[in-house]
């Protein structure tokens, strides 16, 4: 089964969310696609000071960044997949949505929080899961949860065969560290960065762009520029993905010793 697989690259300013919305939305207007991956906390800008700013920006399912996600899923006709902040009480999480056309699909709340992320959110209380939209097996992480092996491999033991991954990264390793992610779990990932820089009462983030599209050899199908918004659709073969056979000997999930890994 081949499938579409995109990203858009944007560049929000922080608390400007229908500005973010509208550079999203004109990125947008030529795609087509079955899978689109936007950057982590595309809508509301990642510099956030206090832990109060993050819940006045949160919003819960019935917000408008999720009616306007729906809206870019009927443009596109794709399964989208974005970063928000994601309000449930008084607890605030930066997370990533699953939504189509129809609402939403699934929520993910980001499990490995990086650096100040701790002071302004809440640790993800949701386990890893894939979810099986018009026969695409896709997963969500985000962000800094790639720096730990166990979200990939869990994601590919649950049957993935994307990882949708909205990102927005200030190191330079996760792109090079994707192909080994993307490698060792034989599965599609869809890392979609921002580009650009976040300020807000002297904070100041560094984004470091280069979203980029890996398949299931750890090869980047596409990569964008460090300093431009971009979009970017490739062809993905599913059957790659669900082909979990290194040689007729060895199973890349089967031929794990578990006994062994427990400490």
């Amino acid at each position: 089964m081949k499938v579409s697989l995109s990203y858009i690259q944007n560049n929000p300013l922080f608390g400007e969310k229908q500005r973010n919305f509208d550079q999203v939305w004109d990125l947008a207007q030529t795609i087509k696609t079955d899978v689109l991956v936007l950057p982590e906390l595309f809508a509301t800008g990642y510099a956030f000071t206090s832990r109060n700013e993050a819940l006045e920006a949160g919003e819960t399912t019935d917000g408008s960044t999720v009616e306007f996600l729906k809206t870019l899923s009927h443009l596109t006709g794709a399964i989208v997949v974005a970063g928000w902040v994601e309000r449930d009480g008084d607890a605030v999480y930066n997370g990533a949505i699953m939504v189509d056309d129809h609402g939403v699909v699934a929520v993910y709340r980001k499990i490995h929080l990086f650096n100040r992320e701790t002071l302004w959110f809440d640790a993800g209380n949701l386990p890893f899961s894939v979810h099986e939209v018009q026969g695409i097996k896709l997963g969500m992480m985000v962000c800094f949860d790639w720096y730990f092996p166990e979200s990939m491999r869990t994601l590919a033991l649950l049957g993935a065969d994307v990882v949708a991954h909205p990102s927005n990264l200030v190191l330079p390793h996760c792109q090079t560290a994707m192909r080994t992610r993307c490698l060792e779990n034989r599965v599609y990932a869809i890392t979609a960065n921002r580009m650009g820089s976040d300020h807000n009462q002297g904070e100041h983030f560094a984004f470091t762009g280069q979203s980029q599209i890996t398949d299931v050899y750890g090869v980047p199908m596409a990569q964008s520029p460090m300093d431009e918004t971009d979009v970017q659709t490739v062809v993905a073969d599913l059957g790659l993905a669900r082909n979990k056979m290194l040689n007729p000997h060895n199973d890349l999930l089967g031929s794990r010793q578990t006994q062994f890994y427990g400490l």
